[in-house]
Order: C-alpha cells, then structure tokens, then sequence
C-alpha cells in the first residue's frame, strides 16, 4: 500500500496482560484470523513495533488498508491504561498523524469498535476518550514549543 492509502489510525486494548502476550499471539502459527497490528504500546509506554507500517496489519476488517493499528496492554477493568500509556500513544499517534497527513482529531483516530461496529467492544470502557485526545492536545503543545524550551528559563 502506499503511503497515501493510510488515513486513519485505529486504537486497541489487548486481550492479555503483557506486551509479550500480544506479540506471542500475533506470531502464532495457530493465529486463526492471522491477527497483527503494527504497534503494542505496553504498560510502562513503551512501544513495540511488530507489523512494517507500509504492510497492512490484520486488526479492523476492510479498514485495514487504509489505517494503522495501535495494540494497548490492558485487559480488564482493574487494568485499565496508564498514564504513561496515554503519553506513548499520543506521541506515536503524533508522529504517525504529520507523517501521514493524518488529522489528529475523533473523525481519524478511532476505536477498534467504531470501525468493526458490528463484533467488538474494543478498546471499550476501558479507554478514556476524553484524557487521550487531552493527552494528544498537551503532547502536540509540547512538540510545537520543542524549539523554543531552550529559550524558557
């Protein structure tokens, strides 16, 4: 696919516990539906990249062609993302968005359940909406004033 093929970025939550757990799965030989995404951002904020971004990760149906799929380590409700999950994320979305020409707004990052409406609850109650999309407005802030922290006392 080219890179004017991707327009959307979709978020996931993990049906495991670790950052391994997702990659096992992924690289299982027994994986029925060849299930992939192309990053898994764990626990602590770091980030995995298991599918090339130029290859289509198995992760949202017909939407696979033209998104990005991001995995999120966190299985259940006592379980829910970190913060620093929040702040990996919203800096890989960043990234992905300028490289891509992607607006970083709802209508292009959107959740595993939003583009598959009919099968998933993912990332579900699970993910706060409002504190990622927080999180992406304070890290794009952050990056904008990147060049001129030098200046700050």
């Amino acid at each position: 696919r080219s890179a004017s093929d991707i327009t959307l970025i979709v978020i996931h939550i993990t049906g495991g516990d670790t950052a391994g757990s997702a990659i096992n799965t992924f690289a299982a030989e027994d994986n029925p539906n060849h299930t992939s995404a192309h990053y898994i951002v764990g626990r602590t904020g770091k980030i995995y990249q298991t599918v090339w971004e130029k290859d289509r990760a198995h992760h949202a149906g017909s939407a696979n062609k033209r998104s990005i799929g991001i995995e999120h380590v966190a299985a259940n409700r006592t379980n829910y993302p970190t913060q620093e999950q929040y702040n990996a994320s919203a800096a890989l979305v960043l990234y992905l968005c300028r490289k891509y020409s992607i607006p970083a707004d709802r209508e292009h990052i959107m959740g595993h359940q939003e583009v598959i409406t009919t099968s998933h609850n993912c990332p579900g109650p699970y993910w706060d909406w409002a504190e990622y999309m927080r999180t992406i407005s304070i890290v794009r802030t952050l990056i904008n004033l990147g060049p001129l922290l030098p200046l700050l006392p």
